[in-house]
């Protein structure tokens, strides 16, 4: 008895036992008995799925038809999903690698999400200008003498000139040069007649124009301005044209006759700044 047992035991050791995923084919094969077998729904390249997932309980083959249709009719997989109550990453996977050319609703739709988030940006930057604006209000009011002097100081090491015992400060932007005339004043007792400038322009700048502009922007006459440079350079890059439209001012003090102006006062802005810069905690 014991070996009839051991004997019956062997044989089921060797069955080969039918995998699960097998299984359940047939049992789906069973409870669909029109659906396609696996060999039929691989030559018909039904949406690129598996004989299990074409006949998956959770969609019918008619809504995979559908989505095909619609997507190639150009609508998008939200508008898919909501029609056919389907989510985008089963979608995702029915239609991938389907060419796809939006129809008129889809590039409507395009066009008006991507207006929408311009104007949300818009409005987060234009909140956020405003609370900077206020930030900067309420702690810059009025500058102290030693807090325009540092302010200057921070200006030369950027934007001075460091040789030749040359006092000049050179930049595009007007509000830089204006500061840089304050300080000049406040700081140094200079005044309009040791200030002089000169414009860098290039041949597609208006010289009428460009004077007008910084004399109203730095609040000169006209006897503070130099003749214009102008940049004739026949290397520079075309793109550049119209990039500075009223040049680079390039203003230099003039000690007429006073020493303290002169070489002193380079080297006095040269001192501060290496005092500042070897500053340890």
């Amino acid at each position: 008895m014991r070996t009839a047992e051991r004997y019956r035991a062997s044989r089921r050791d060797r069955e080969p036992v039918t995998s699960p995923s097998r299984v359940t084919a047939r049992r789906e094969a069973r409870s669909n008995p029109g659906a396609p077998t696996r060999s039929e729904a691989r030559n018909q390249n039904l949406y690129n799925c598996s004989w299990i997932d074409i006949i998956s309980p959770m969609h019918s083959i008619n809504e995979k038809k559908k989505s095909l249709e619609l997507r190639a009719e150009g609508y998008s997989y939200n508008y898919i999903s909501r029609k056919l109550d389907v989510s985008k990453s089963t979608l995702s996977y029915w239609l991938k690698g389907l060419a796809f050319i939006p129809n008129k609703i889809t590039s409507e739709a395009i066009i008006n999400s991507q207006q929408k988030a311009i104007s949300a940006s818009r409005s987060d930057r234009i909140i956020s200008l405003v609370k900077a604006r206020e930030y900067a209000e309420q702690n810059i009011k009025n500058l102290s003498s030693r807090e325009i002097l540092l302010i200057g100081m921070g200006i030369y090491i950027g934007e001075g000139s460091k040789a030749y015992n040359t006092t000049r400060i050179v930049n595009s932007d007007p509000r830089i040069i204006r500061f840089a005339l304050l300080w000049f004043k406040k700081c140094f007792g200079l005044t309009e007649e040791n200030i002089k400038i000169r414009i860098h322009i290039y041949p597609d700048n208006d010289e009428k124009e460009t004077l007008k502009f910084w004399m109203d922007q730095l609040k000169l006459k006209k006897d503070c301005f130099q003749t214009f440079y102008v940049d004739r350079r026949i290397n520079k890059r075309k793109n550049r044209a119209g990039v500075l439209p009223y040049g680079t001012a390039h203003m230099s003090v003039v000690s007429k006759g006073n020493k303290d102006f002169g070489v002193l006062l380079h080297r006095k802005i040269l001192a501060t700044i290496d005092c500042i810069l070897n500053t340890r905690d």
